[in-house]
This record gives structure tokens, sequence and C-alpha cells, in this order.
């Protein structure tokens, strides 16, 4: 097939395979820009905590009287008895008995003496206790109050995470469909090129992105007028590698761009161009999925695939047009 070209047409062959191997590395580092993207914006719900009011344990309000009234018992016994026993002895003149009755009397108003005390501090206690309940049911009463607050801003936050994960989600399913779209412009652009490549008019070895960017350099600046031959394209790009004055790997190229401008300027401008592109479409992912659109409104992507559809349209009607 190759022999049945004439140089413009050889050239613009080699131009049309440059134009599909860039658009092909075009596309997927601008798939794979767009997954990271995505993959970054991967909706999240947001977590939301609910605040903890705790409701002290009511105070044991409880005072403990029963020790005061079984003294009280006992103690008036003894003060009784000594009393009694005390007049009985001063009647019948028994100073014996008057000596012995004194203790008790004495003992028994002493207890007396300290079970009124205790009384006295119990009721001071139970008024402390009332004090300290007020002051409790102020405290529950402020506390339910912000435990009340806290659960309706809790259920509010809630609702609102809520809602947006469900507007990220949209995005970002809206943003998926048009990295979906590319995927499929990247397949059809892949089977034209393989319809391409299928009329065997360039050998295997140099059918990437380099070989035919360089090649179709070689053609377009009249350096070339064939691919084989010793002066052809073939021999004049191996020639080159092997003196270093052209790149033939591609992460190389890419890591020193600048480098390439001067020997391989086609696949310099390729790659300018991609870049270009790829910038456009990290931007229209990034729009997609921080606001609600449509996917025709990421027009770089939508340009792209526009762009790629009619190009592999038109190198098709090319093909079929030199096959006849």
């Amino acid at each position: 097939m190759a022999d049945k070209l004439n140089k413009d047409e050889m050239t613009n062959y080699m131009k049309q395979a440059m134009k599909l191997e860039s658009s092909i590395y075009t596309q997927e580092r601008a798939i794979d820009e767009a997954d990271k993207k995505l993959r970054q914006s991967t909706p999240q719900k947001r977590k939301v905590k609910r605040a903890e009011v705790k409701i002290p344990e009511k105070p044991n309000l409880s005072v403990d009287k029963g020790k005061n009234g079984c003294a009280g018992f006992v103690s008036s016994i003894f003060f009784l008895g000594g009393f009694i026993w005390l007049i009985v002895a001063i009647l019948s003149k028994n100073f014996f008995v008057i000596f012995i009755s004194i203790p008790f009397f004495v003992i028994g108003g002493m207890m007396i003496k300290t079970i009124i005390e205790n009384l006295s501090s119990a009721k001071e206690q139970e008024k402390g206790k009332q004090e300290q309940y007020a002051k409790y049911k102020k405290e529950v009463e402020s506390l339910s109050r912000r435990k009340k607050y806290a659960e309706r801003t809790y259920q509010i936050e809630l609702k609102d995470a809520e809602r947006a994960f469900e507007y990220d989600t949209k995005n970002y399913k809206i943003a998926t469909e048009a990295v979906n779209q590319m995927q499929k412009t990247l397949l059809n652009t892949k089977d034209t090129l393989q319809k391409f490549y299928s009329v065997e008019m360039l050998y295997p070895k140099y059918r990437n992105l380099v070989a035919v960017s360089t090649i179709y350099e070689y053609f377009a600046s009249g350096r070339v007028d064939t691919l084989e031959g010793p002066n052809g394209a073939y021999n004049l790009y191996e020639s080159e590698l092997r003196q270093n004055i052209i790149i033939g790997k591609l992460d190389v190229i890419i890591s020193q761009l600048d480098q390439i401008k001067t020997n391989q300027y086609a696949l310099y401008n390729e790659l300018k161009e991609t870049n270009q592109i790829i910038n456009g479409i990290r931007n229209d992912v990034s729009m997609l999925v921080r606001s609600t659109h449509e996917i025709a409104d990421a027009t770089k992507i939508t340009a792209l695939c526009s762009k790629v559809t009619a190009q592999n349209t038109e190198i098709l009607k090319w093909l079929a047009v030199i096959n006849t």
C-alpha cells in the first residue's frame, strides 16, 4: 500500500496516524486525571456527633433521726427515774438514795441536752438538704432545656449532612457520567486506529506516538519521500535515535518536554496541546463535583468528545478513499 501513495498522500497518512495516536494519548491522560479527581471527590457523609448533656442524680435528702428517738427514750427513763428517786429520797430524808439518784438525774439531763442539740442539728441538715434540692431542681431544669436544644440541633445537623451527601452524590454521578462519555469516545478512537493500521502501511515497530509524529515531521519538512530504503523515514529515525538527536521514550520526553522542541517539533506541539486539554478536563470535573450541573455544562469534556468523534469519522472516510 505504501508504494501506491505519493509523498503528499504519505505525509497525510502519517499526519492522520499522529492525530490518532495523540488523540488516544490525550484521552487516556484526560481520563486518568478525571478519575483521580473523582477519587479525591468521592462523596463522604459528614459525621454528626450528638452533644451529651448528662442529668445529675437526685441528691439524698433523708436525715437520720432514729438514734435520737432511741436515745431520747433511754435518757427520759434515766432523767425521770433519777428525778422521782431524788424526790422520794428527799421526802424520806434518805441521803444515801439521794446521793445515788443524783448521777441518774444528771446523766439523763445531759442526754436530753445532747438530744436537743442533735435535733437542732437535724433541722439544720434538713434545711441544707432542701436548699440542695432546690438548687438541684434548678440545675435539672437548665440542663433539660440544654438537652432538648442539643437534640434539636443534632437532628437539624443530621438532616443537613444527609442533604449535603445527596447533593454531592448527584454531582459525583454527573461527573462520573461525563468521564464515562470520554471512555466511550476513547474506545471508538482505538477502534479507528486499529482499522487505520490494518492497511499495513506502517511497520508495527513504528506504530506509536513518538515514532509517527517524528516520521510525519520528516515528510512534512521534506527530509524524506518514502518510508523504506537507505534514505527513507525508518532509516533516518533509527539513525537519529542512535545519535541521541531525538528521544524515543515518551516518559522521558514528558519529563523534559522543552528539549524536543527543535528536533521533534510536531510531537512537542501535540503534547503541549494535550497538557492544555488535560487542564481543561480537570477543571470540568472539579466544576461538576462542586455544584449541580448537567453533562453538557462540562464544556471541555464535551468539546473533546465532539472533536475526537468528528476526527475519527473524517479519518475513516479518508481511509476508505485511499483504499479504493
